[in-house]
């Protein structure tokens, strides 16, 4: 029943954003009402839900998404005479020109997002909400060398949050590294060429609950 109209996308999107706009907006005010024209344009009935339009911008004003990415291919441009991976002892000098950087993943990535609905608790108006977040890396090179056994795996990390919210306070229970991973957070050579690797292991999956006040 929707027609095809050369707008058929920028039309419903402007709207939603509109939407999208004006939820994010109520969310940061103690009160208050916005308009969105152009937000709403659905199957609605006088008495009853009747599906909606293109874009269903209600839940896109509930539902806060986040995601970035990043891609870096660095690599030493001209370093013919530079430390020598802890493998090749006693060598002294070695050519690193090519090799990749020391503690920068060829790429990064993280997506997030929170599910958020008005909820009367105990008398008060508020919202509850649920929050989840997961970052990613590749592999990356710990030392400067290039060795093979400072080399760091990649891995993901997810952490996710519940809680209840009101125009003078947020409580929410959260959990960091949801589902305990393991990883390395650096890992260098001593000095001497004694042959000592050392590393900072992953910090274990920790529970807590915060509580924010706004004057």
């Amino acid at each position: 029943s929707n027609p095809i109209f050369p707008q058929i996308y920028s039309r419903p999107a402007t709207g939603a954003g509109g939407v999208m706009l004006a939820a994010s907006l109520l969310a940061q005010a103690d009160t208050g009402a916005i308009h969105v024209p152009g937000g709403g344009t659905h199957h609605g009935l006088p008495d009853r839900a009747n599906g909606f339009c293109y874009l269903n911008d209600p839940v896109l004003g509930i539902l806060t998404l986040r995601a970035a990415g990043a891609f870096a291919d660095g690599k030493y441009a001209s370093y013919p005479s530079g430390p020598c991976p802890i493998e090749l002892n006693p060598t002294v000098q070695c050519n690193l020109t090519g090799k990749g950087l020391p503690g920068l993943p060829r790429w990064s990535a993280s997506l997030g997002g929170e599910y958020a609905a008005a909820l009367a608790l105990c008398g008060l108006a508020g919202q509850g909400f649920v929050r989840a977040d997961v970052s990613a890396r590749s592999g990356i090179y710990g030392d400067a060398t290039g060795s093979a056994y400072t080399v760091i795996p990649g891995y993901a990390l997810v952490n996710a949050s519940l809680g209840y919210r009101t125009a003078g306070w947020d409580v929410a229970l959260f959990v960091r590294n949801l589902f305990n991973a393991n990883y390395l957070q650096n890992v260098t050579v001593q000095a001497g060429n004694s042959g000592l690797i050392v590393g900072t292991p992953s910090d274990p999956r920790m529970m807590g609950v915060t509580l924010r006040i706004r004057q």
